[in-house]
């Protein structure tokens, strides 16, 4: 019988997890696993984690923070709930050029301007060498004529499958494309040995993934000051 694990020792491995994918990087340029203040285009930018970071959070403000995003932190244990309507999607690991730049254009339809912070999907996006590392897979969903609809990343690591990144193209929403390639993703890392998954999700997506079972374990904050 596999131990059922408490809340706190889920968020040790979500901790865990982070720092490893932050670590695969571009052999670990952008490792975020130790958090710092840095100057962005807007003013400054650190982030905290509600799990462990409240005091520094009632501090921020003090220091002339405000919040500027709140990211929820979902966890998934199992496969995820069928979805209706994903019928129709074909769905194959991302495994040369061609499904790569497939990607990328999913990438900037979904997100035009980079308006969530992806900076590590970016950075992955750019070294083919991630998508050969351990645990890094990536998959691509089309509709029924071959167009490219919908994307998601993933990063397995010892018992967790992190989720990077879920998209779909603006035209091709609400079809069930974005929960196949999502599926796909889960059921590689459950393959791959991770009993859980892991994804931040934007304050919009939440109702999304908490449909296909995940539940909210925390959140993450961005905190901006000028």
């Amino acid at each position: 019988m596999i131990a059922v694990l408490t809340d706190a020792e889920i968020l040790d491995l979500v901790d865990e997890n982070l720092a490893a994918f932050r670590r695969s990087l571009v052999g670990g340029r952008m490792d975020r696993s130790a958090r710092g203040t840095t100057g962005h285009e807007d003013g400054y930018r650190t982030w905290t984690r509600g799990h462990v970071d409240g005091a520094l959070e009632r501090a921020l403000p003090l220091a002339g923070f405000r919040p500027s995003v709140d990211l929820p932190v979902m966890i998934l244990e199992g496969p995820p709930t069928p979805a209706s309507g994903t019928s129709g999607t074909t769905v194959r690991r991302v495994a040369d050029a061609i499904d790569r730049a497939a990607l990328r254009s999913v990438v900037e339809l979904a997100d035009p301007g980079g308006a969530i912070d992806r900076a590590g999907i970016d950075m992955a996006l750019d070294d083919d060498r991630w998508f050969d590392g351990a645990g890094n897979a990536a998959f691509m969903g089309f509709d029924e004529r071959g167009v490219a609809a919908a994307a998601a990343m993933s990063f397995t690591h010892g018992p967790m499958t992190r989720i990077v990144w879920v998209g779909t193209a603006p035209a091709m929403r609400r079809l069930g494309h974005g929960a196949a390639v999502l599926g796909a993703a889960v059921q590689s890392g459950l393959a791959g040995g991770a009993r859980l998954t892991v994804l931040e999700s934007s304050p919009s997506g939440e109702p999304f993934y908490r449909a296909l079972g995940f539940r909210t374990i925390t959140r993450y904050r961005v905190w901006i000051a000028d």
